[in-house]
């Protein structure tokens, strides 16, 4: 799956995340909209009978809240390459400035050049000499 892809997906579920809680929030006021009273609104829900008071519903929507911002952080971070596969990267690219794989070893030249040609940007790659 694509970054982006997991992106939007990471935020979407977020928003539903998000939008539980407030609806969370809204019962806490004492408001039983969609349903006529609580009972009604208790079985429609959950489909059984649980008291809508504030000392239930406050701790559920501190967890969706918590669970939509940890989504949000770790989207973000892992998009600004701060994560754990980030900092990864940022090894593997260090010990292939040195010339070496992963296990030490050296490397051939050509396979150096590819993985330097392949770091450039398109237009160095397409403007410059074949000098590295």
């Amino acid at each position: 799956m694509k970054r982006q892809t997991r992106a939007r997906a990471a935020y979407a579920a977020a928003t539903v995340l998000a939008v539980d809680a407030a609806a969370h929030l809204y019962w806490t006021t004492g408001a039983i909209w969609p349903a006529p009273d609580v009972r009604t609104l208790s079985l429609a829900v959950l489909n059984m009978e649980v008291p809508f008071t504030p000392r239930v519903l406050l701790p559920l929507a501190a967890a969706l809240l918590t669970a939509s911002a940890a989504l949000i952080t770790t989207t973000r971070l892992g998009a600004l390459g701060a994560g754990v596969g980030g900092v990864a990267s940022v090894g593997d690219r260090s010990v292939a400035a040195k010339g070496d794989d992963a296990n030490g070893h050296k490397r051939e030249r050509t396979q150096q050049g590819r993985e330097r040609r392949r770091r450039r940007p398109w237009w160095r790659r397409r403007y410059r000499s074949r000098r590295w």
